[in-house]
């Protein structure tokens, strides 16, 4: 993932999956949830046709594809 941290907040850009370069269009929502120790930032964002829920874990610098919703 390709994020902007500003200002104490994440702004995922861009992200690569199997090989591919998704360019993300807009955040269409955010939150964020303690796990134990961990705060996980959620982003549900939109690039091109195909919407995606991602999270990036605060401990570990951990990226993930959650959910896809073409």
């Amino acid at each position: 993932v390709l994020a902007l941290f500003k200002s104490g907040k994440v702004y995922p850009q861009s992200f690569i999956w199997n090989n591919k370069t998704y360019q993300i269009q807009r955040i269409t929502y955010s939150w964020q949830e303690r796990l134990g120790q961990a705060l996980i930032s959620y982003f549900s964002v939109d690039s091109f046709a195909d919407l995606y829920q991602i999270s990036f874990n605060n401990t570990s610098l951990e990226w993930r594809i959650n959910k896809v919703i073409t």
